[in-house]
């Protein structure tokens, strides 16, 4: 498996973490469970993924960084 691979991977599996979360956050309060475990656990897995595709995709975040706070080079008035 390619680092390629692994992204999507990761992304897939964010997003279907991410979905449990919301529901089962929306779920806990609604019906009033306080300490629902799996809810809790599961948004420690989603902030680690979270993490963990941030590390993967640093180098285009620094390039997006860069660019965009980066200086511009200065225009030249039009007449």
């Amino acid at each position: 498996m390619g680092r390629r691979d692994l992204e999507y991977v990761v992304i897939a599996v964010m997003l279907l973490s991410g979905l449990y979360v919301v529901i089962s956050g929306l779920a806990t309060d609604l019906l009033g469970w306080s300490l629902f475990a799996p809810h809790r656990y599961m948004g420690r897995v989603f902030a680690g993924l979270v993490l963990l595709h941030l590390a993967l995709k640093r180098r285009q975040i620094a390039a997006y960084l860069r660019r965009g706070f980066g200086r511009r080079p200065d225009r030249k008035p039009s007449t």
